[in-house]
């Protein structure tokens, strides 16, 4: 999976905030977008935890969590109410410690939005002990040194795109 389009990003020190509406639609936390209650925008990292959230979403149902084609609420309406759900067809298959993740990152309020400390220790992102055990014992084995083999290939082929990539933008 390849994330994107970083073109508007900033850094923010803490207690700093930025002002300008920009992004995709389907990715923007309601604090980014015009409130008719507040003259100004304002809004920090925060938002993009709901970025992450809504990533989050495509990624294990394959739709977006905001519906563009409602033709009775705008998605910028539904971003802002936090309008979404978990459809039986796309997330049958999710489990509650996915969904429940997602809900805290799509959580309106940004107060009250999951932290990035708080997405690490979720449940959800946890292995699950057993699991977490027997990687470790593979791993450390004899067989350790052939996987490493096996996997260095697709390293190198990710440096060599890296190397394009970079002699692409010079031009």
């Amino acid at each position: 999976v390849k994330i994107s389009d970083f073109g508007l990003s900033r850094s923010l020190g803490e207690g700093s905030y930025l002002k300008t509406m920009c992004g995709t639609p389907m990715y923007l936390a309601p604090e980014v977008l015009p409130n008719s209650k507040e003259a100004e925008t304002k809004y920090s990292f925060e938002c993009d935890l709901w970025s992450l959230g809504a990533i989050l979403y495509v990624m294990l149902s394959g739709c977006s969590p905001f519906d563009e084609s409602n033709p009775n609420i705008h998605i910028l309406d539904q971003v802002r109410q936090g309008l979404y759900d978990f459809p039986t067809d796309s997330f049958g298959h999710v489990s509650e410690n996915a969904k429940d993740l997602i809900k805290k990152l799509l959580t309106v309020d940004p107060a009250k939005r999951y932290s990035l400390r708080q997405v690490r220790e979720h449940n959800w992102m946890r292995p699950p002990k057993s699991q977490s055990r027997k990687r470790g014992k593979r791993i450390s084995s004899k067989n350790g040194t052939k996987i490493r083999k096996r996997f260095r290939p697709a390293s190198s082929d990710d440096k060599k795109e890296d190397e394009t990539s970079k002699k692409t933008k010079k031009f």
